[in-house]
């Protein structure tokens, strides 16, 4: 005759109840990225600095990739400044929210001797 092993219930529904709390409070920050693409004249702009800042701190910076694309991460909820730098000048300067903002797309305008009249 086998031996059989008998789990006791008691210990079993403690290990379940805990499970289910420690998943159940397990909550990633709300506003914890930022994403976007950022684009001049409709056209993805690649290898420009998107930079965030909060009280003249700066709190995260990712460069573009050829799509335009960026990914800020590990950011707490808030107001933040963001700044675009292409080839070390300023190119674009705002604000965002988090987690409202998320998902910020930035548009820059063409400088002065580039632009059509």
């Amino acid at each position: 005759m086998k031996k059989r092993f008998i789990f006791p219930c008691g210990l079993l529904s403690i290990l379940i109840a805990v499970s289910g709390f420690a998943a159940s409070s397990f909550r990633p920050d709300a506003g914890s990225y930022v994403k976007g693409v950022v684009t001049q004249s409709n056209r993805p702009v690649r290898s420009v600095w998107v930079i965030v800042s909060q009280s003249g701190t700066e709190k995260g910076r990712a460069l573009t990739g050829d799509d335009g694309k960026y990914y800020i991460g590990k950011l707490a909820g808030g107001s933040y400044d963001v700044v675009v730098l292409q080839d070390k000048q300023q190119v674009y300067s705002g604000q965002i929210h988090l987690p409202e903002d998320r998902v910020f797309n930035i548009s820059i305008t063409p400088p002065r001797a580039l632009r059509r009249r």
